[in-house]
Parts: structure tokens; sequence; C-alpha cells
């Protein structure tokens, strides 16, 4: 070889090997910086907790936790008439429709939607009456409502000539039904025309044992 290809061959040679040396220093640079430790370091992370003994268990118990919740929930809902009003008056009637807690038969308790008539007069069932025939439960308001009138004045305005005669003999007065309110044992008097249009569940249904 003469010494001018000599020459050429060996400047080529070092030409790649710098070469060489600068695409390894890149390489390393690349690797060693901020950015790219920051991510392989999160992968590993990420690596070893979904790695992490038992972690699928906690998931499955919290997604299995929240279920029951979920149902525990729904299971102390009582599914009344009207539900959707809560918190809406009936669209016929114009009564509002509320969410209230109320005590079953058996003693549970659960949430449901109850409409919030305007009574005329309030009483009370005595406790061997809550599970008794409509009529007795009637009687029995009639009974104290007539108590009401004879000594309440500004009540006995509140209804006609013939109404008062019928209150006197403990008689349901015309217009007029008893409400079994959602609470145990209340019962409301209330204008029949709209106690039949509102659509609802009753404290017959929910504590007087019955429809």
């Amino acid at each position: 070889m003469d010494p001018v290809t000599a020459a050429a061959v060996a400047s080529s040679a070092v030409s790649a090997g710098e070469a060489s040396a600068v695409a390894a220093s890149t390489m390393e640079t690349t690797a060693t910086s901020p950015a790219v430790l920051e991510a392989s370091e999160a992968a590993e992370a990420t690596e070893a907790i979904i790695g992490e003994p038992g972690l699928i268990g906690q998931l499955d118990a919290i997604h299995h936790s929240s279920l029951e919740s979920v149902a525990a929930r729904n299971e102390a809902l009582l599914k009344t008439r009207n539900w959707e009003l809560a918190g809406d008056v009936h669209p016929e009637t114009g009564i509002p429709f509320v969410k209230d807690t109320v005590q079953l038969s058996d003693g549970t308790v659960r949430e449901g939607v109850f409409p919030e008539f305007n009574a005329t007069y309030e009483t009370t069932l005595s406790d061997e009456l809550l599970k008794a025939t409509d009529y007795q439960q009637s009687r029995y308001s009639n009974e104290q409502l007539r108590e009401a009138v004879a000594g309440d004045p500004s009540l006995k305005e509140r209804f006609n000539e013939t109404q008062v005669q019928q209150i006197g003999e403990a008689e349901t007065p015309d217009g007029f039904t008893w409400h079994h309110h959602q609470e145990t044992g209340r019962m409301q008097l209330v204008d029949t025309i709209t106690h039949l249009r509102t659509g609802h569940t009753g404290g017959k249904e929910i504590w007087g044992g019955g429809r």
C-alpha cells in the first residue's frame, strides 16, 4: 500500500472510532437524564405496587364493600307510591311529597316518600288500636274530634252545620276522610277528594297491619 492510501485508511478508522464514541456518550447521557430516570423509577414503582402480595384482594374487598353499601342503602328504602315526587308536588292535587323515616310494624326503620296533606284536625290512636279495623280507628278518631270541637270554638267554625251535627254523633263529617299518617298511630282529618286523587302509601300499610 502506497503512503497516500495508508494515510487515508488511517484517517477513516479514526473518524469511525470517534463516531462510535460520540454515539455511546449520547446514549449514556440520555439514559442518565433526570426525565428518563424519573420515568424509569415511576415504572418500577408501579410494577412493585401492582405486584405487591394481597393488593388484588384488597381491591376486591373495596369493590365488594361498595356493592354491599349500595345494597344496604337500597334495602333501607321503602317502596312507596309516587316516590319519584320526593321534593315535588302531586301534578293533580298540588300536595307536596317529602322523604321521611318510618318504623314498620316489625320494628325495622326505613325511609320512604309520603304526602303532606293539609289536615283540619289530628289525633293519635291508642296502642291497642294500631292494628284495629278502619271502622274502630275512625270511631275512636271521631270521638276525639267530638271532644276537641266541643272545647274549641275556632275548630268548630271550620265545619258547617251538618258536619258539626255529624261530629256530635261521633261520625266522620261529610267531605272528610281519616288519613293514616306514616307516623305510627297518627290520624289526620283531610279532604276526601284530595286524599283519593293523591296516590300514596299510608300508615295503614306501614304500621296498621293492612291496606
